[in-house]
């Protein structure tokens, strides 16, 4: 849609997941910050080549680590993070029993220095950015604490986890109510 872009994991999948952005008439809004910092300072450099409006939040779909990786990037780029209730207490806790046995040390000293949020919700929340609305919704699906994120004006839909190409979504800790 005009002013959402899409940021698309490349072949060797070195940013871990996908995410998103939103251009509105003041500032920026970020959906899911990768898993690599590297590849979330790669997002902000082109955000900065489209736009010199400030990058205001980072909405977080999920706590999973390849969605929350690069928060820290963003919060220093002046981002104020907004999670689901849930991700606050999981974000660090729960992406280190996921890794289970296969985390390494540097793993897990990356995910306990994960950022928290600074605006969690468990209800609807909608961002104004200048006259553009943003419309985030708290819904069951992939962990449990999961959040969509919709831009009416554009008719596009952040999904998260909640929607794969290609293969059906995953369950990890989520809901099919």
């Amino acid at each position: 849609g005009p002013g959402v872009y899409a940021a698309i994991d490349g072949p060797e999948h070195r940013s871990g997941s996908n995410a998103g952005f939103v251009i509105g008439d003041d500032g920026v809004l970020v959906v899911d910050s990768l898993f690599d910092p590297a590849a979330t300072r790669a997002l902000v450099a082109e955000i900065h080549r489209l736009t010199p409006k400030p990058i205001d939040y980072v909405v977080n779909t999920h706590y999973h680590a390849d969605h929350t990786g690069g928060d820290q990037v963003l919060r220093d780029a002046g981002a104020v993070i907004i999670a689901h209730r849930n991700v606050r207490g999981w974000v660090r806790t729960n992406n280190i029993a996921l890794f289970g046995d296969r985390i390494t040390p540097e793993l897990k000293a990356r995910v306990e220095a994960l950022p928290l949020p600074d605006v969690v919700t468990d209800t609807d929340l909608t961002v104004w950015l200048g006259a553009r609305k943003v419309v985030i919704q708290a819904v069951l699906g992939h962990t449990g604490g999961d959040l969509t994120i919709a831009v009416p004006d554009a008719q596009v839909l952040f999904c998260g986890d909640m929607l794969w190409r290609k293969v059906p979504p995953n369950l990890i800790d989520g809901s099919v109510k």
